[in-house]
């Protein structure tokens, strides 16, 4: 992350903080999910064909995708006395991909030890809730910061063997295909007092541009299940 981008979040969540801290009791949780992209990743299904069918058809380790992504995050805030519920928060989801074996570039022969990462990392700037009852709660999170890449490795190369690359090149400045920006749409249920589970939905706002051919972006539209422990006092 771009240290433009680092000095940003870190403005807000000092802004945020002091919000949080002087409306009531706050709680600090640290939250595990599994996500799906509800358009699917299509670009990323046509780059495994690619993978497997064209560029690498003989690995006898083949390139696999199942729009399954998971994740940790941690999430600052609070539930007021008249049931208002605000936060800010990190979450992570991810999804990776390997294969490997023998193929032919511009005949040679080569040996491929391949892994490529899917990363989309989403920062909420600020979460409004209210909470229905002492269980339940509903809200939103009207401005979320993230940041996607997609990275490979390539263990036999010669070059950077044990670095991850972007896959696509491109600008990696404050507004680049690398930034994206959306909104969560949420709903907690607190089976246990320390114990939360959240359904949400992420709706990204401006396609992820790639900059590599027209048309060609990633809309990371995803749905989201998310348990967490909660630590601290949450009325």
């Amino acid at each position: 992350m771009r240290t433009t981008q680092v000095k940003i979040i870190l403005a807000i969540l000092c802004i945020q903080g002091i919000a949080i801290t002087a409306f009531g009791q706050t709680y600090f949780g640290i939250t595990y999910q599994g996500s799906t992209f509800s358009k699917g990743l299509p670009n990323f299904k046509n780059e495994v064909y690619k993978w497997n069918h064209l560029t690498y058809p003989n690995f006898e380790d083949r390139f696999e995708f199942n729009n399954f992504f998971h994740g940790m995050g941690f999430e600052w805030g609070t539930y007021t006395r008249d049931g208002m519920h605000v936060f800010t928060g990190w979450e992570n989801k991810h999804f990776s991909t390997h294969g490997s074996g023998d193929y032919t570039s511009q005949g040679r022969n080569y040996e491929g030890d391949i892994t490529v990462k899917i990363r989309h990392n989403l920062f909420h700037t600020f979460g409004l809730g209210y909470k229905l009852s002492d269980n339940f709660t509903f809200g939103v999170c009207p401005i979320d910061i993230g940041n996607f890449k997609v990275l490979k490795k390539d263990t036999k190369s010669t070059d950077n063997p044990d670095e991850f690359v972007q896959l696509y090149q491109g600008n990696t400045g404050l507004f680049s295909q690398n930034t994206t920006l959306g909104m969560t749409l949420y709903a907690d249920v607190y089976p246990m007092r320390f114990f939360r589970l959240r359904a949400s939905y992420y709706i990204d706002y401006i396609p992820t541009e790639l900059g590599i051919a027209p048309f060609y972006a990633y809309q990371l539209n995803s749905f989201n299940i998310q348990a967490a422990i909660i630590i601290g006092n949450k009325k």
